[in-house]
This record gives C-alpha cells, structure tokens and sequence, in this order.
C-alpha cells in the first residue's frame, strides 16, 4: 500500500479513514516543543489560548461584520477596504504576523487564518459559516458588550456628525448639528438582538428596513439598520471609546473624539437647542448617563453603567 493511499477517499467512502477520523474526534493536540524553539522560527503561530478579554470581544464584533467561517472547519478570513481593520483583527486574535494581501483590482485587503481554535471559539460565540442572513445573538461574558459594540460599528456601522437645516422652508438661517450611531445587518434576528442589548443598557433605538442591490448579485436585498438618536449615541460611543487603548478604527473614532472636543467646551451649550433630551449639550448628556468622558477624562471602565 503506498504512502498515497487515501488521496482521495474521505470518511464517508473508506472505513479505515473513518476509523482514523473517529479516533481523533475531540482531541486537541499541544505543542511538545515551544514555538519560539522551533526550527522553522515563530512564524504567525498564536503564542497563548484564547480567552475572553477586551481584544477577543472587539474581534467577535469584526467577524460578525467582515469576517467569514469558511466551511471547512478551519478557516476564518477577513476582509475589509480598511488595512488597519484588517491588522487589528489578525492583532486581536493572538496572529499579529499573519499574511495580508491586497486585491489587484481594487482597495481590499484581507487576511485567512488556518487556525483551528479561532474557528471553534467564534463559533462557540454564535458565528456561522454562510452567516450574513442567519446571524443571530452572539454568546460573550456581558461585560464586554462595548467592545464587542466598537467591532460591530468598525466593520458595518457608522458614526456621523453634521450639521443641517430641518426646518429650511420656515428659518433658512436655523442650524441644528446631528451625531448619531447605527448598526447595519442583513439579519433581522441580529439587529433584534442588537437593540435588545442597547435596550438593556438603557439606550433606545429605531429598526429601519431598507431594501437595497446587491453589490455581488444586484439582487435585490434588505438591509436592517438599529439607528440611535442623539442622546443614545454620545452615550454609546462615551462607553464604546471608555478606554484610549483599546483597539478601534481610527477614523471613526476620530469623527466621535471631534465631536466630544468641541463639546468639552462650556461654549458648546450655545451650538444646541437648548429644550428636549437630543438638544442638550453633550456634557450635560453624559452626566445624565454617568460618564466623565466629556472633561477629557475616561471612566475606569467601559462596562460600569448597566442600565439607566
């Protein structure tokens, strides 16, 4: 029998792979020689388990949005037009010297890990292969709901920050400055399940359904988006960005940490309505959730306030 003998044959078509295979069902195999040691160097080899911290939860959020299980068991990939998203998923996972490639066609850049117990975790974490229209609740120690939230809005959601006239046919020189947040899904149990979260921690929220193209089939599709009112936003991204060192994609972050600039200003009060909760000044809003974010100071914890 020849050392090519199975090339070909899998568990369902050769009993003595099946044998093989049944044997080795549900173990795990660890490395006898440390990885450093090894002669073929440290490469991009995970050099601890994974465990739950504030890294792997912003990642789940990443891979829930721009991330992909690849049916083999095996493979996680990542892609985004963001090379900074993509280097800090790879970072965040424990594979910081993983291979990212570009496209050659166009800006995208994308890193797939053969990583075995980064396919299992984020599956034990509610990710599916073939997840866009099937995601639903993912699965973490709820304390890490705001980093998890920073990886859901870095991959498919948006912070905005504007300024606009509601009311131009009345007062062509009323001015009213927007910032809001929204999650996007093409999963309604996920933004269900998304706003049921937010709700949990006091933050209210509208499901709006659009209905869009395809941009891979041109299809016809709909796109559930959890959109915050202005109150709940300044209150989401105080705790989302709680932490100055923990990973986020910095261009929207910086769109937030402009906004709470200028707000930090005794001034900002003169650039808001002056009734209603959406037009108080972004410092009195933050008292009202409980954060010090807005006097150029963080909280200790991103996760203190648990309802209002």
């Amino acid at each position: 029998m020849g050392k090519d003998w199975a090339k070909g044959l899998t568990k369902q078509t050769d009993a003595r792979v099946a044998r093989a295979a049944a044997g080795h069902l549900g173990l795990r195999y660890v490395r006898r020689t440390p990885i450093e040691q090894h002669k073929r160097g440290g490469g991009s080899r995970r050099k601890a388990p994974l465990e739950w911290n504030a890294d792997s939860a912003y990642a789940l959020g990443l891979a829930a949005t721009d991330g992909c299980l690849v049916g083999d068991g095996r493979h996680v990939s990542m892609g985004s037009e963001d090379r900074e998203q993509v280097e800090a998923f790879i970072r965040c996972v424990g594979r910081p010297n993983a291979y990212v490639s570009k496209d050659a066609d166009r800006t995208y850049f994308r890193a797939q890990l053969g990583d075995v117990e980064l396919y299992r975790f984020l599956l034990s974490a509610g990710l599916t292969p073939r997840k866009s229209l099937t995601l639903g609740q993912l699965r973490f120690p709820p304390a890490l709901f705001w980093d998890v939230a920073r990886g859901l809005i870095d991959g498919d959601g948006s912070i905005s920050n504007y300024v606009h006239n509601p009311i131009r046919a009345i007062d062509t020189n009323y001015k009213y400055e927007r910032f809001h947040l929204h999650f996007l899904s093409a999963s309604l149990a996920h933004a269900t399940w998304i706003r049921e979260e937010l709700k949990a921690r006091g933050l209210t929220s509208a499901l709006i359904e659009e209905h869009r193209k395809s941009p891979f089939t041109g299809e016809p599709s709909v796109i559930y988006k959890v959109k915050l009112g202005k109150h709940a936003s300044i209150a989401l991204a105080a705790h989302m960005y709680a932490d100055p060192a923990a990973p986020r994609l910095e261009r929207k972050w910086r769109t937030w940490d402009d906004f709470r600039r200028r707000y930090s200003d005794a001034d900002a009060a003169k650039l808001v309505r002056r009734a209603g909760a959406a037009g108080r000044s972004y410092a009195a809003v933050s008292r009202t959730a409980g954060l010090y974010a807005h006097d150029g100071s963080y909280p200790s914890s991103g996760t203190e306030s648990a309802s209002e």
